[in-house]
């Protein structure tokens, strides 16, 4: 079947090509589920919503578009509108200070088999998840998505020292969390 042939498949609801789409994708996207959920119930709840939405706009998906970063793009959006509709947990902050002078490591990305924690990447989720909201979705962005600070502020819709200023917090947040689960806690 072509690429055409899957998606005209998929907008006309046949079942097998839209249970093919989720499980194309199924790995990558529900990582990313992970790591801006709180807990991995949200993220299966995060994941269906997603996958509702990537549907809904599927007659907005072009056939000269990159099909894989179309749906990236479009889950991450709807990634982003499920955290800020509940505000009571998207505008949760931590009063931690944050020392500028100490060096940024970013800990998410090193491998397992080079890890010398000994941490497994289920480690590094759950100390993301610990994190409040509005940490997890800049950390997200900007770290491991990789997104820019302009393009970040205006998903999230905050201004760029909010940004800024939520990252630096993020970051002593999820390294606080990292050493605890070295410690064993």
């Amino acid at each position: 079947m072509s690429r055409n042939e899957f998606i005209q498949a998929c907008l006309k609801n046949d079942k097998t090509a839209r249970h093919q789409l989720i499980e194309q994708h199924y790995g990558h996207l529900m990582g990313m589920c992970r790591r801006y959920a709180k807990s991995n119930e949200q993220a299966d709840t995060f994941f269906s919503q997603a996958f509702i939405d990537i549907f809904k706009h599927l007659p907005e998906y072009e056939d000269n578009q990159d099909l894989n970063a179309w749906i990236k793009k479009t889950f991450l959006n709807s990634l982003i509108l499920q955290l800020k509709s509940n505000r009571t947990e998207y505008y949760v902050t931590t009063t931690a200070r944050v020392d500028e002078r100490k060096p940024h490591t970013d800990l998410f990305h090193q491998a397992e088999q080079d890890d010398p924690n000994n941490l497994l990447v289920e480690d590094y989720i759950k100390a993301l998840q610990k994190m409040p909201c509005s940490f997890r979705a800049v950390y997200n962005l900007r770290v491991i998505e990789n997104m820019g600070l302009k393009e970040t502020c205006d998903l999230l819709e905050i201004n760029e020292d909010s940004a800024k200023n939520t990252l630096e917090r993020a970051r002593h947040e999820f390294s606080k969390n990292i050493k605890l689960k070295m410690q064993g806690y």
